[in-house]
C-alpha cells in the first residue's frame, strides 16, 4: 500500500479544483494506515500518509473541502476530498502541474460524511453495529479507549457547567422558595430571553433502627405496622450460601435468579 496522494499534491490541487471536483487521497481504513505498531506501512509511508490526512483535515476546517468516504469492502474505504466554492487568486502554472498529477474520479452513489476521516465517538454513532463488530480488534481497543476518555471528559464537563448554574442560580432560587413559603421544590426564573427551571428535589431519610422501634410499638398497640410502614424482605447471596443445605432448600421457592446485561472489555494480554 502506498500514499495515493501527497499533502503537496492535495494542497494544490485544491487551488485550482472546481466546486464539486473530486480528489480520492487514500483507500483502505485511515485509523487504522496511520495507528503505529497496527499499519502495515512503513514508517515514511505512515508519516506521509499521517501529514496528508492533516492537511485534509485542515482544509475541511478552513472551509477549502468537504470530507467524506465511500466504502469498497470490509475495512476498505476511499477517502475523499470534494471541492467547495472559493475565492483565490489565480494559480500558477507549477501549482497547476503538481495538481494535475492528482486525478479525480467519476461520482457514484452518495458517500458518507467523515468529517475527521477516522471512526470517531460521533462517527460509531452512524454506524451499522455489524461494522463495528468486524473492526480489528487493536481498532476496537482503541475505540473502547476514546469512549472510556469521552465519558470522563463528558462527567468532568458535567459537573463544571452544573456547578456554575448553581453558582449563578442557586441564591436566587433559594430566595424565590422563601417567597413561596418552602424550602424545597421547583422555582422557574427569568434571564433574558431564558426560564431558568430550579429544581430542589425533597430527600428523606429514615433512621431504621428508631423506625423499628416504632413498628414494634405499633404492633404492641395491636395495629398492623404494614399500615404505615413499607418493608422489602430480601437475603444477602453471601448468608444464603453459607446456610445450611437444607436451610437453602426451605428458601429456593422465594428465590428467582436472573442475569445482568452483559459486558465486554478488551484488555492487552500480558507478556509472560
Amino acid at each position: 500500500m502506498s500514499v495515493a496522494v501527497s499533502e503537496i499534491t492535495l494542497m494544490a490541487w485544491v487551488d485550482v479544483a472546481e466546486p464539486g471536483a473530486r480528489l480520492v487521497y487514500h483507500r483502505g481504513f485511515l485509523v487504522v494506515d496511520t495507528t503505529p505498531n497496527v499499519s502495515t506501512l512503513g514508517k515514511p509511508a505512515l508519516e506521509d500518509l499521517r501529514a496528508t490526512a492533516n492537511a485534509a483535515y485542515r482544509l475541511s476546517e478552513l472551509g477549502r473541502i468537504h470530507l467524506v468516504q465511500e466504502r469498497l469492502g470490509p475495512d476498505r474505504f476511499a477517502y475523499l476530498a470534494i471541492a467547495r466554492p472559493h475565492k483565490g487568486a489565480v494559480p500558477s502554472a507549477s501549482v497547476k502541474q503538481l495538481a494535475a498529477a492528482a486525478q479525480p474520479i467519476p461520482r457514484k452513489g452518495a458517500p458518507m460524511t467523515y468529517p475527521d476521516n477516522t471512526p470517531s465517538v460521533g462517527d460509531m454513532l452512524n454506524m451499522a453495529t455489524g461494522d463495528l463488530a468486524q473492526m480489528p480488534v487493536e481498532l476496537l481497543a482503541a475505540l473502547q479507549g476514546e469512549l472510556d476518555h469521552a465519558s470522563k471528559q463528558l462527567k468532568a464537563a458535567t459537573a463544571r457547567f452544573s456547578a456554575a448554574l448553581e453558582v449563578r442560580y442557586a441564591t436566587r432560587a433559594a430566595e424565590a422558595r422563601r417567597a413561596c413559603g418552602k424550602d424545597t421544590g421547583t422555582v422557574r426564573l427569568a434571564d433574558g430571553d431564558y426560564t431558568v427551571v430550579a429544581d430542589l428535589p425533597k430527600r428523606v431519610d429514615w433512621d431504621q433502627e428508631k423506625l423499628a422501634q416504632i413498628a414494634r410499638s405499633i404492633s404492641d398497640s395491636g395495629d398492623d405496622p404494614a399500615e404505615f410502614i413499607d418493608t422489602k424482605l430480601t437475603v444477602s447471596e453471601r448468608k444464603y450460601t453459607a446456610l445450611p443445605e437444607a436451610w437453602r432448600k426451605g428458601f429456593e421457592p422465594a428465590r428467582t435468579v436472573g442475569s445482568g446485561k452483559a459486558s465486554f472489555k478488551l484488555e492487552p494480554v500480558k507478556a509472560p
